[in-house]
């Protein structure tokens, strides 16, 4: 007897737990009608809210093509890439994985294969030194 009141009042529990939830579906179809900037604003509001490293922005918004506005409402970062210099290329050596302690210019020189899945699988927010050099060079079509 017990069993079948304990089956019952779980699912009433879950029928009015989904009644009183906000459908995913719903958050869904309203961000997708936002514009390019809202979009932007809306995802670090989720960032905040989730708690979040800042760099997930930036690969949430490199995932949706919306850097170029990522760009605009955070120039910090863009000047911070376009300041860097080939001495930064030079000088700059991988901090982690297979390549530790070799030069940034060595590995782009020698496995480009290498750079393309960094970009792909690691969040480069974590080697801010690394990250910088990469961008420059993907954004200067190196890459």
């Amino acid at each position: 007897m017990n069993f079948i009141a304990v089956f019952f009042l779980k699912i009433f529990g879950a029928i009015i737990g989904n009644a009183l939830r906000p459908s995913y579906s719903f958050h869904q179809k309203s961000y997708v009608n936002l514009s390019n900037m809202d979009k932007v604003k809306q995802l670090e509001t989720w960032r905040i809210k989730n708690g979040h490293r800042k760099g997930w922005l930036y690969y949430k918004c490199k995932e949706q093509d919306l850097l170029n506005e990522y760009y605009q409402l955070y120039p910090k970062q863009t000047n911070v890439i376009k300041n860097t210099t080939i001495a930064d290329i030079d000088n700059t050596m991988f901090s982690f994985g297979k390549y530790r302690g070799i030069l940034v210019k060595d590995v782009w020189n020698s496995d480009k294969h290498y750079i393309q899945w960094l970009f792909n699988n690691v969040n480069l927010d974590d080697y801010p030194n690394e990250e910088y050099v990469l961008e420059y060079l993907k954004n200067n079509n190196i890459i």
